[in-house]
């Protein structure tokens, strides 16, 4: 019985590091700096309601011109760290039961009319090891909200006169593309959600061979 209860424990332990998503090294050379991620509005969207989504938690939030929202790299790894902006045809809400069937139907994209990001949204990329920084922001605008082609996002222009960040630091990201281009060849982490959750299950049938096997 003591081998069960140790096995199911190791399960438990083996399913809390998955979720934690210990992040892999930097490659060499390289250091991973934190990333925070800004979208704004250059115009209204009356007619649609704003939900942030981090893990699948749908959170409401006021957005427009002069209310942009924020995404913060820090303690947001791997999938259950996973960031979304959906847009809603305003009152959307009321046609379900509760929050609880509101947040369901918005994380698997049933909400009629639903629209989301498809911009990752990195919480880190990887920079020169040599690379001062500490922290890396993206200044990102709604292009367009489309039912198909979801909330489109752009890189927000640099200030008139002020010279690029290629020109300027050759190690920092120069438009979204790169960003999100050194964001997915650098910080693989889905693996380990995989690997934890198999792990778990083969201690767990372990664990009850083991209780059957000790019965009279």
């Amino acid at each position: 019985m003591r081998c069960a209860v140790f096995a199911f424990a190791l399960g438990l332990l083996t399913v809390a590091a998955a979720r934690a998503d210990i992040p892999v090294p930097p490659p060499p050379g390289k250091k991973f700096v934190r990333v925070d991620h800004t979208i704004t509005a250059d115009k209204a969207y009356p007619d649609h309601e704003f939900y942030l989504l981090i893990g699948g938690t749908p959170k409401k939030v006021d957005f427009g011109p002069g209310a942009p929202v924020k995404i913060e790299g820090n303690r947001r790894n791997g999938p259950f760290g996973a960031a979304k902006l959906v847009a809603v045809p305003k009152g959307a809400a009321t046609k379900y039961a509760d929050e609880k069937e509101f947040a369901a139907a918005l994380k698997t994209g049933k909400v009629e009319g639903q629209a989301a990001t498809k911009h990752p949204f990195p919480n880190s990329v990887a920079v020169n090891a040599k690379d001062e920084r500490k922290l890396l922001t993206e200044a990102l605008v709604i292009d367009k909200i489309d039912a198909k082609e979801g909330i489109v996002l752009k890189a927000v222009p640099p200030p008139a006169g002020s010279p690029s960040p290629a020109k300027s630091d050759k190690n920092a990201p120069a438009d979204e593309s790169e960003l999100t281009d050194e964001a997915t060849a650098y910080t693989p982490r889905g693996g380990a959600v995989i690997a934890g959750l198999a792990g778990a299950l083969a201690l767990a049938f372990a664990g009850l061979w083991l209780v059957r096997r000790s019965r009279p």
